[in-house]
């Protein structure tokens, strides 16, 4: 992990506040978006639940939250993900981690509970990347992997 924020810090450069936490504990502040990928499973449906109430106490009424999950209903292609996220972990040397994964039914049922309103994508149609075009977000932080908060960038501004 250590790497990766090294990695993060080098690629946006010093007006980009990055730091590391445990995202079960680290203050979010206020943002304008947040972005969260492929953490959530790490932690259990209680831990996730709270995770997600914060994020929505650090937006605003019109902030934005992108988060990729995988579908726990998905099938052959869910099992397939799951199996290179316990390669990968072990390839890093982390000892097996238990998942706590949800079909995407629950999932929306979740971000509604705590006050999202649910818009689904699939991530082969560039979800990131369209919401940064409409100008909501700076791809450059959207691209850290872990929780990236961020704060919204004007269409004309081209530093951060």
């Amino acid at each position: 992990m250590i790497r990766d924020v090294q990695r993060a810090r080098i690629a946006l450069g010093a007006d980009c506040d990055i730091s590391q936490g445990d995202i079960r504990s680290t203050e979010f502040g206020t943002s304008d978006a947040v972005v969260i990928l492929d953490v959530l499973h790490y932690i259990t449906q209680e831990e996730q639940r709270q995770v997600v109430k914060r994020v929505r106490a650090a937006l605003p009424a019109d902030g934005l939250l992108l988060l990729r999950i995988g579908d726990a209903a998905g099938g052959l292609r869910f099992r397939y993900s799951q199996w290179v996220d316990k390669l990968v972990m072990w390839f890093r040397g982390h000892a097996s981690v238990a998942t706590h994964c949800r079909s995407a039914g629950q999932w929306h049922a979740l971000l509604r509970e705590c006050g999202f309103e649910v818009q689904q994508t699939p991530m082969s149609e560039g979800t990131i990347k369209r919401a940064a075009v409409a100008g909501r977000i700076d791809l450059r932080a959207a691209l850290y992997y872990g929780v990236s908060i961020l704060r919204r960038v004007s269409p004309k501004s081209t530093t951060r």
